[in-house]
């Protein structure tokens, strides 16, 4: 056989494997690849492909499950109950369906096949119609993937310019450290000599208070000798305990002090030095009210007091008073006038002076109202002034209105005149110089090393970023620094990718996690997950998955909390749009339906 004879016979055989028929089987239901088991030239049929179990082949689709356990000589029937039928399903994908559903009047297979034996059931072949629903179905999917694709693309460059910036911004911070890092040095150095010298004053200035101290000890003692005193050399009166515990407590500050000049990184004020510096604050302002009450309180004393005294006067000249014959005072031109001098009343005749003046009822009383005499019939009145007299201290005078400020001030320390003296005498405004100016440069020294570690807080922050894996290209650092939300019946939901998700109403915001984790679960989905939320009520602490679906834009379409306090969100973004399942459904469309269409 010649060369150009072989290669012939080889191009027969070629052409007889393109052309030929794939597979098909006579036994019903059965599926082409499994067609070898189902041969009616077969005697025998072999139960799950097993020699130990045999039937012959005319029992197979006879209505009787022979092959209990394996259930598959019954492709065609519904006698199996675990059995498995195949649709042809032509023109469309064929697939296998439980044999239980053969032949039970609804027509499952999309050619109909489960129901050809069915007399009753006629249904019609919807393949055709279904495969080319399916393949709009995925041809739409294919043009989405591929405008997200390209909208993907494009957000590289928004990507690689955000990471630029943080590394710009992470060389920036550097160079600010490294400055400010040298400014500290010499604020230290600012610090140290302010604080040596506050020091030193401080320590000269007690010496020179002890010297004092020496010194009119000595003139003491020499006036006691000139004196001619005895037992001149012997020590004054030792400090009392309220004395020596000022001292002891003086001596305890000026060592913290000290101690804590020495510490670089105290601040200018603990939060309980303010305290205490607000609470003795508002005990001198408390202090000065209360010494202009009690200094108020004094005058209307006094006053109260003398219109007492008055008063008293004013009652026993009306107990020597001349009444007329309708009940009526008569002033007698030799009774003394009980009242000041600036009231006595001037007669409009003065011919009549010999003539006693009479009130009537209702006349105006010209004088102040409490020299007003009281008549016996006003009783009531007048035991109501005895009993206020009773509860009173016996003045005529109701000092009731005054007992709550003497209560509200009870408890109020008062610092004695002396006190008060002796501190004005030891202001010392050098000192006070000295120490302003140490508490400054300490304030200066402390700002602006909280200022260097909110910078290295600030590069760890950039560092993490770096560090994180944003996936092909850095594609999905595009998404740094962005937010998103969308309102769902009354809540709107957020999330911020790689920081925190929330769900809002209104003002306020519920913490559902911060950002953990970010890739593909075991379903190839990609998925953000935050965590450690805020603690459900008697439940764990909230957590929130976000599900990215290819799209072209990014939006949020859906959440909801498939188990307690666990939330999902369904992203739709550009950034989900895989060349892989791109080419997946090129491949489904050419070759999917190639034999059946």
């Amino acid at each position: 056989m010649t060369l150009l004879q072989i290669l012939l016979v080889l191009y027969c055989i070629v052409l007889e494997l393109i052309y030929s028929k794939p597979k098909s089987c006579d036994t019903h239901g059965v599926n082409p690849e499994e067609c070898d088991k189902y041969k009616s030239t077969e005697k025998f049929f072999f139960c799950g492909g097993s020699k130990d179990k045999k039937i012959p082949m005319k029992y197979v689709n006879d209505d009787y499950c022979d092959c209990v356990g394996s259930n598959d000589d019954e492709p065609g029937t519904s006698a199996c109950n675990h059995g498995k039928f195949w649709c042809k399903n032509k023109g469309y994908r064929g697939r296998f369906i439980y044999s239980s559903l053969v032949n039970d009047g609804l027509c499952d297979c999309c050619d109909g096949s489960d129901e050809l034996n069915n007399p009753r059931v006629n249904c019609p072949n919807r393949c055709n119609e279904k495969a080319k629903a399916e393949i709009a179905e995925i041809v739409t999917s294919k043009k989405k993937y591929m405008e997200g694709i390209k909208v993907k693309n494009s957000l590289l460059q928004v990507a690689k310019s955000k990471l630029n910036e943080k590394k710009s911004r992470k060389i920036e911070i550097e160079r600010e450290l490294a400055q400010k890092r040298e400014e500290l040095n010499a604020k230290e150095e600012l610090k140290k000599v302010a604080e040596e010298k506050e020091r030193t004053y401080r320590d000269e200035k007690k010496k020179k208070e002890e010297e004092e101290k020496e010194r009119k000890n000595q003139e003491r003692i020499a006036q006691c000798v000139a004196d001619g005193g005895e037992d001149c050399q012997a020590q004054p009166e030792p400090p009392t305990n309220d004395e020596q515990n000022n001292d002891n407590v003086d001596n305890e500050n000026e060592e913290n002090e000290d101690k804590k000049s020495d510490n670089d990184d105290n601040r200018e004020e603990t939060p309980r030095e303010r305290r205490r510096r607000e609470r003795r604050e508002r005990h001198e302002q408390r202090a000065a009210r209360n010494k202009e009450r009690r200094d108020k309180r004094k005058r209307e004393r006094e006053e109260a007091s003398k219109r007492a005294e008055e008063a008293a006067k004013a009652t026993e000249a009306a107990a020597n008073e001349v009444i007329d014959k309708d009940g009526h005072h008569v002033h007698t031109p030799d009774e003394e006038f009980p009242y000041p001098e600036q009231y006595r009343p001037h007669d409009e005749d003065e011919g009549d002076k010999d003539k006693p003046h009479q009130h009537t009822p209702d006349e105006e009383f010209p004088y102040p109202e409490q020299y007003r005499p009281h008549d016996e019939d006003e009783g009531e009145v007048k035991e109501e002034g005895e009993k206020k007299n009773e509860d009173g201290d016996g003045d005529g005078f109701d000092w009731s209105e005054f007992d709550d400020e003497e209560e509200e001030d009870e408890d109020v320390y008062i610092p004695p005149p002396d006190e008060e003296e002796e501190e004005e005498q030891q202001a010392d405004p050098v000192m006070d110089e000295l120490s302003n100016a140490a508490r400054d440069a300490r304030n200066d020294y402390n700002n602006l090393n909280r200022d260097i570690r909110n910078l290295e807080r600030d590069i760890e922050d950039i560092n993490k970023v770096l560090e994180m894996d944003f996936g092909e290209k850095d594609i999905y650092a595009s998404l740094f620094d962005e937010c998103y939300s969308t309102k769902i019946q009354k809540y709107d939901y957020e999330f911020c990718p790689f920081g925190k998700a929330a769900q809002k109403e209104g003002s306020s915001s519920t913490d559902l996690g911060s950002f953990k984790s970010f890739g593909f679960n075991d379903k190839r989905q990609l998925v953000m997950s935050f965590e450690d939320g805020q603690k459900c009520w008697n439940g764990p602490k909230r957590s929130a998955d976000v599900i990215f679906k290819c799209d072209t834009e990014n939006e949020i379409v859906h959440v909801h909390e498939p188990s307690t306090c666990k939330y999902e969100y369904k992203f739709m973004t550009p950034l989900a749009c895989q060349q892989s399942e791109l080419d997946r459904l090129t491949d489904l469309i050419q070759n999917q339906f190639k034999t059946e269409l």
